[in-house]
C-alpha cells in the first residue's frame, strides 16, 4: 500500500512539474516576441541570437547592442531578457528532471544506467550556466562575445541525451514492445478524451509567435473580459463585472466534469456489470443504427415530396434538397451491411481490468482541463504584465489599480495550474477503485448541466456568448462533443462487433507440436483465437456529419436579410458635380495669396479588411480626415474591404458623420464574436444536419443584431443617397464565390441591363466598375415575391462574410422573360471581398480612373479662368490593416530550374496583392495633375499618395478577428498618434497651407 501511496504522489509531482514547465514557456514565448518586435530594417533578434547554435559571439553582441539602443523608447528588453532567463532556469530543471526519469525507466537492467541518467542534468545544469552568464552579460559588455561557448556545450549535451534516447527505442522496440496492458493501450482507450483536452490546449494553452492570426483573439478575448463593461446578462451590474470569471470558470469544469464522466462510462472487468448472455441485447446499438438510416431515407423521401412547402431556393431540385439525407443513410446502410456479414450475433470485445494506468491517465486528463484554463489567463496577461509604463501607463510593472487587476489575474492563472494537481490528489483519494457509486450521479449532474446551457445557447446566442465569451463556448462545444462521442464509444464497445474472424491460437499450436507424438492426435485441435474489431461509433459520427456537411446546399438559411425600400442609385458623374458644388462651396472664402492658385483637395480612400482591428483603424483614421478644413467634403470615395467596410460604414452614419467619434469601440467587445460563436456551434452546426431551413437566425444575422443593440450607427438603411450635405460614396468590396466577381454594395448606378450579366460578359458595358456584380441589382427575395434592401449592418457584414467564422450570404435577382411566364433567377453566394482583393485599392483605382476625365476638364477650365476658380488635386490615401514593416524587400537567389515550374504558378498571386497595387496607386498619382503639363506636385515624398498602417512594435498587439480589448484598442491609439505627425503633408494639402505656385499650363 505504502508503494502505491508513493506511486501517485509521484504522479502528482509530475503534474506540478508539467504545470511549471508549460507555464515557464508561455513566459519565454511572450519575452522572446517582444524582443523579436525590436528590430529595426531587416534585422531582429529573439533570445536564439543568445542561445543558439553560433561560432562566435558576433550575434550576442549585435542583439545585445540593438536590444540596449531601444531601452527606455517606451521598451524595457533587459526586463523582457530577465525574465525569459528567468523562466527558462525552471524550464531547464522541469526538462532535466522528466529525461532523467525517461532515460532511468529506458536503461533499467542495463550498466552505467546512473551516468546515462546523468546527462539530461548536465544538459541543465549548462542551460542554466548559460543563463546566468547571459543575466551578468546585461550589465557587463566584455562578457557577451563569450556566451557563445557555453551554448555550444549545452547543445552538444542535448545532443548527447537525443542519442540516448533513440539508442534506447531502437534497442528496445523489438523485444519489449507490447501492446496489451502497455500505456499505449490504455491512453488509446481514452482517445476521445485524449483529443478533446488536445484540442482545448491547442485552441487557448498552447504559445504561438503568432500575435494576430485567428486563434491569437482568443487570449485578448480573456483580456477583454477585464474591461468590456457589463455583461448582456439578467443580473444587477454589481454581480456583472466579475461574472465572467464565473461563467468561463463553469464551462471549464463542466469539460472537466464532461472528462472524467465520459471516461467512466468505458466497460472495464472490475465494474461488476456482467456481459448479457442474450445475443439481442448486443445489438441493440446496430438496431438503433438501422432505426436512423430508415429514418433519414423516409425524412429524405419527405422532403423531396414535399419540397413546395418548404423554404427552398427558387428552382431547386427538390432531391438535392433531400440529398444529405440519402448521403447519411447509404454510409449507415453499408456499415450496417457489414456488421451483418460479419459481426452480427457474436458477444462484444473483452472488456479490460481497470488499473492505476487507466485511473491515472483519466483523472489527468480531467484536471488537465483546469489547468488549460489557468495557462490560457497566463497566455493572455503576461504580455500587458510585462510592458513598461510609457507604452501604456496602465500596464507598467509599478504597483497601480491596473496592475493590480492583471497581477491578479496571473494570480488566478496560477492558482489555477497549481489546482491540478490537488484536484488530482482529491480523485486518487475518492475512488481508488471504479467508482460507479461516484459517476452514475456525476453523469446525471453533468449532462443535465450540459443540455441546459446547450439549449440556452441555442435559443439566445448573444447573451449567452457574451457571457461566456469565445472561450467558454468553446469549452462548451467541446464539452457536448465530449459526452456525445465518449458515448458512443462507451455503446460500441458494449455492443457486438463490426466485423469478427478467428485464428488458430499460437499457444496451442505449439503445445501439439511439443508432444511426444506430433503425428498422434491423441492432443486436441488448436483452439480458434477469436478477433473482434468494435463499431468505430466516434469516427462513424464524424464521417456521417461531414457526409451530412457537404452533401448540404444549406438552401435558404444563409439568405442575406433584406429590409427597407430599394435603393436609389446615382450616376458617377452626378456623383462627381454633387460634389464639386460642396468642395467648392466650402472652400468659397479660402484666401488665396495673388501668386497662388487656390485649390480643391479630392481624396480617394482605400481601407484595408482585418476584422474589428481593421474596422477600428479605419474609423479612427477617417475621424481624424474629418476633423480638417471641409471635413469629409474633402473626399471623394472610400472603398473599402471586410473589417475596413465595418469601420466606413460607421464612420459614414449620416447621423453622425460631422461629430466623428470612436463607434466601433461599441461593437468591439466580446459580445458579438461570443454570440456569433455560439450561434456557430448551437445553431448552424445542427442545421447542417437537417437539410433544410428551421427558421430560425444563422449566425450573420445574430452578429448583425449584435452590432445593432450596441450601435445605432449601423441601423441605418444602406447606402444612403448624396443629397446635401455631401456624403462620400462608400463602396464595400465583396466577392462573389460563385463566379469569383467582385461584389460592390455601393450607390453607384450599376450598368443597364436586366438580368444581371456575368461580370466577364463582351455584353457588359461598366466603365466605373469593371468585372463587378452590383449589390443594388439583387434585391429580390429567392421565392421572387419581394424586393428590398439592406441595413449599414448587413452591407458592412456583406463585405465582411469570412467562412467559416461567418457564413456566405445567398442575394438573388430575378427577371421575368417577355412573352412568358418563366421567371430567370440568378443568384450571387456573396463572400469577404479578401477573398478577390484584400486592400480596397482596385475599386478606389478604376473609379479614379473612371473620373479622372472629368477632373481634367474642370482643371482645364480652372487655368484658363481669370478668377482663379480653384484646381483639384487627387490624392490617394490607403489605410492599411496589417502591421507595416519598416524593413527593405531582400532580394530572393535564383529558383533552381526544378523548382522554376512551381514557382511560376504563384507568380500571378502577386497581380493583386496590395503591394503591388500600391506601386500602381503611386504611379497613377504622381507627376502632373489631371489637365495639366505640370509642374509636378511633391507633396507626400514626391506624389500624391499616403499610407496609413500601424507598424510592428513591442506592445499588445490587436489580433485578427471580431473582438477587441481595451488593452488592443489603446495599442492602436498609440500607434495613431505615432503616425498623424506623418500625414502632416496630406494635413496641409486638407487646411491650405500647402499652397500650390502659379505655374500650371493645361494640356
Amino acid at each position: 500500500m505504502k508503494t502505491r501511496w508513493a506511486w501517485w504522489a509521484r504522479w502528482v509531482g509530475w503534474l506540478t512539474v508539467a504545470g511549471a514547465g508549460l507555464a515557464a514557456l508561455l513566459v519565454m514565448g511572450e519575452a522572446d516576441s517582444l524582443l523579436m518586435m525590436l528590430g529595426t530594417g531587416n534585422v531582429s533578434y529573439g533570445m536564439s541570437a543568445l542561445q543558439g547554435i553560433h561560432v562566435g559571439g558576433s550575434t550576442a553582441v549585435a542583439a545585445f547592442d540593438l536590444w540596449m539602443t531601444r531601452q527606455g523608447e517606451g521598451t524595457q528588453p533587459a526586463s523582457w531578457v530577465v525574465a525569459y532567463l528567468v523562466a527558462d532556469i525552471v524550464f531547464a530543471l522541469v526538462y532535466g528532471l522528466a529525461l532523467a526519469a525517461v532515460l532511468r525507466r529506458l536503461y533499467k537492467g542495463f550498466g552505467g544506467v546512473r551516468i546515462i541518467a546523468a546527462l539530461p542534468w548536465a544538459a541543465a545544469g549548462l542551460d542554466i550556466a548559460e543563463d546566468v552568464a547571459i543575466g551578468v552579460a546585461i550589465r557587463n559588455p566584455q562578457l557577451r562575445p563569450f556566451i557563445f561557448g557555453l551554448s555550444l556545450l549545452k547543445w552538444l549535451a542535448v545532443l548527447a541525451v537525443v542519442v540516448s534516447l533513440a539508442f534506447a527505442l531502437i534497442a528496445r522496440f523489438p523485444n519489449a514492445w507490447s501492446w496489451k496492458g502497455s500505456w499505449p493501450e490504455a491512453i488509446w482507450r481514452f482517445r476521445i478524451q485524449v483529443i478533446v483536452v488536445t484540442l482545448l490546449f491547442v485552441i487557448i494553452a498552447i504559445p504561438s509567435r503568432d500575435r494576430v492570426g485567428t486563434l491569437a483573439q482568443l487570449p485578448d478575448v480573456l483580456r477583454g473580459f477585464l474591461n468590456d463593461g457589463p455583461d448582456p446578462w439578467p443580473w444587477p451590474d454589481a454581480l456583472a463585472g466579475p461574472s465572467w470569471i464565473v461563467y468561463s470558470g463553469l464551462s471549464l469544469l463542466a469539460l472537466a466534469g464532461a472528462v472524467w464522466v465520459s471516461g467512466h462510462w468505458l466497460p472495464f472487468k472490475t465494474q461488476a456489470v456482467p456481459v448479457p448472455r442474450d445475443p439481442r441485447r448486443w445489438s441493440w446499438m446496430w438496431l438503433a443504427i438501422g432505426a436512423l438510416a430508415s429514418a433519414m431515407a423516409m425524412g429524405g423521401i419527405l422532403i423531396a415530396i414535399k419540397a413546395i412547402h418548404l423554404k427552398l431556393p427558387y428552382g431547386m431540385d427538390p432531391w438535392k434538397a433531400a440529398l444529405p439525407l440519402f448521403a447519411g443513410c447509404g454510409l449507415l446502410v453499408v456499415v450496417l451491411l457489414a456488421h451483418l456479414r460479419r459481426g452480427a450475433q457474436r458477444p462484444p470485445v473483452d472488456a479490460p481490468d481497470w488499473t492505476d494506468k487507466h485511473a491515472a491517465i483519466l483523472n489527468t486528463l480531467t484536471v488537465a482541463v483546469v489547468m488549460a484554463g489557468g495557462l490560457g489567463l497566463v497566455r493572455a496577461f503576461i504580455g500587458p504584465f510585462l510592458l513598461p509604463g510609457e507604452e501604456a501607463a496602465e500596464w507598467a510593472i509599478l504597483p497601480d489599480t491596473a496592475t493590480l487587476a492583471e497581477t491578479a489575474m496571473l494570480a488566478v492563472g496560477v492558482a489555477a495550474i497549481a489546482a491540478g494537481p490537488v484536484l488530482f490528489a482529491v480523485l486518487v483519494v475518492t475512488g481508488q477503485t471504479k467508482p460507479r457509486h461516484i459517476a452514475w450521479p456525476a453523469t446525471v449532474a453533468v449532462l443535465g448541466l450540459a443540455a441546459a446551457i446547450a439549449v440556452t445557447m441555442g435559443i439566445d446566442p448573444e447573451a449567452m456568448g457574451g457571457a461566456l465569451g469565445a472561450n467558454g463556448a468553446i469549452a462548451v462545444a467541446l464539452t457536448i462533443a465530449c459526452l456525445f462521442l465518449g458515448g458512443l464509444v462507451a455503446a460500441a464497445y458494449r455492443s457486438s462487433p463490426l466485423w469478427h474472424w478467428d485464428t488458430p491460437n499460437p499457444q496451442s499450436v505449439t503445445q501439439r507440436a511439443t508432444a511426444p507424438n506430433p503425428h498422434s492426435f491423441t492432443l486436441p485441435l488448436a483452439t480458434p483465437r477469436p478477433h473482434s474489431v468494435p463499431l468505430p461509433a466516434a469516427t462513424l459520427a464524424v464521417v456521417l456529419f461531414a457526409t451530412l456537411g457537404i452533401a448540404d446546399s444549406a438552401g435558404t438559411y444563409h439568405d442575406v436579410y433584406l429590409s427597407g425600400p430599394k435603393p436609389q442609385t446615382i450616376p458617377l458623374s452626378k456623383e462627381f458635380d454633387d460634389w464639386q458644388k460642396a468642395a467648392m462651396a466650402c472652400r468659397a472664402e479660402q484666401s488665396v495669396p495673388p501668386d497662388r492658385l487656390a485649390f480643391q483637395p479630392m481624396l480617394f480612400v482605400s481601407a484595408a479588411g482585418g476584422g474589428i482591428r481593421a474596422a477600428y483603424w479605419t474609423e479612427q483614421v477617417l475621424d481624424a480626415l474629418t476633423t480638417h478644413t471641409c471635413g469629409n467634403n474633402n473626399i471623394f470615395v472610400v472603398s473599402s474591404v471586410s473589417g475596413g467596410s465595418v469601420g466606413t460604414v460607421l464612420w459614414a452614419d449620416p447621423a453622425d458623420i460631422a461629430k466623428p467619434g470612436q463607434q466601433v469601440r461599441d461593437v468591439a467587445g466580446r459580445t458579438a464574436l461570443g454570440g456569433v460563436g455560439t450561434a456557430w456551434l448551437f445553431r448552424d452546426l445542427p442545421r447542417a444536419f437537417l437539410g433544410f431551413d428551421p427558421g430560425w437566425p444563422d449566425r450573420a444575422k445574430v452578429m448583425e443584431d449584435t452590432w445593432r443593440r450596441r450601435q445605432h450607427g449601423l441601423d441605418w438603411a444602406y447606402p444612403e443617397s448624396s443629397g446635401q450635405p455631401w456624403r462620400p460614396i462608400t463602396v464595400l468590396n465583396a466577392t462573389d464565390l460563385l463566379t469569383g466577381c467582385r461584389v460592390a454594395v455601393t450607390r453607384l448606378e450599376p450598368p443597364p441591363g436586366r438580368p444581371p450579366l456575368h461580370c466577364d460578359s463582351p455584353g457588359v458595358s461598366d466603365a466605373v466598375l469593371p468585372g463587378t456584380f452590383y449589390a443594388s441589382q439583387f434585391t429580390d427575395g429567392a421565392d421572387c415575391k419581394g424586393t428590398g434592401f439592406v441595413s449599414a449592418a448587413t452591407a458592412a457584414m456583406l463585405s465582411a462574410r469570412f467562412p467559416f467564422v461567418t457564413p456566405s450570404g445567398n442575394m438573388y435577382a430575378c427577371n421575368k422573360k417577355p412573352g412568358t411566364e418563366t421567371t430567370q433567377v440568378i443568384r450571387i453566394q456573396v463572400g469577404d471581398g479578401g477573398y478577390l482583393e484584400g486592400s480596397g485599392m482596385l475599386s478606389a483605382l478604376q473609379i479614379y480612373q473612371a473620373v479622372n476625365p472629368l477632373v481634367a476638364k474642370h482643371n482645364r477650365q480652372a487655368i484658363a479662368s481669370t478668377e482663379n476658380q480653384p484646381l483639384i488635386v487627387p490624392f490617394f490615401l490607403a489605410i492599411g490593416n496589417g502591421y507595416r514593416s519598416e524593413a527593405e524587400i531582400p532580394l530572393r537567389p535564383r529558383e533552381p530550374e526544378l523548382h522554376a515550374p512551381i514557382a511560376a504558378a504563384h507568380a500571378k498571386e502577386a497581380v493583386g496583392n496590395p503591394q503591388r497595387l500600391e506601386v500602381q496607386a503611386r504611379a497613377a498619382f504622381g507627376g502632373a495633375l489631371p489637365g495639366t503639363n505640370g509642374p509636378d506636385l511633391k507633396i507626400c515624398r514626391g506624389n500624391r499618395f499616403a499610407a496609413a498602417a500601424p507598424t510592428s512594435r513591442p506592445e499588445v498587439t490587436a489580433p485578427l478577428g471580431w473582438a477587441l480589448s481595451q488593452y488592443a484598442q489603446t495599442t492602436l491609439d498609440e500607434q495613431w498618434r505615432d503616425l498623424n505627425p506623418d500625414l502632416g503633408c496630406l494635413y496641409g494639402l486638407l487646411d491650405g497651407t500647402s499652397l500650390l505656385p502659379q505655374k500650371f499650363t493645361p494640356e
